[in-house]
């Protein structure tokens, strides 16, 4: 960022750098959720003695375990994201 750039600009940056932050946050929890739901299936299924039941519950396991891995994989696109804006901001200062 220049001096003669307005306060604006700066503004505009930090709310998109915040933005990014809130949306890394919200992906954070939802990686939470579905570790713990992939956790809580993976107990039933070692509770239960129907077959069936069990081979539905680990693949319910395991579907939360992939949502939960690609989560991951746009919180990391997001953090690249963000940190190759910031240095550009850096540089422009």
């Amino acid at each position: 960022m220049s001096e003669h750039d307005p306060p604006e600009a700066a503004a505009s940056k930090k709310t998109t750098q915040e933005k990014i932050e809130a949306e890394i946050d919200a992906y954070l929890q939802k990686i939470q959720e579905a570790q713990a739901s992939a956790i809580k299936a993976r107990q039933e299924a070692n509770k239960t003695a129907d077959p069936e039941e069990k081979n539905k519950l680990l693949d319910d396991a395991e579907k939360q375990d992939k949502l939960a891995a690609n989560q991951l994989k746009t919180i990391k696109s997001l953090q690249s994201g963000l940190w190759v804006s910031l240095r550009i901001l850096l540089i422009e200062d």
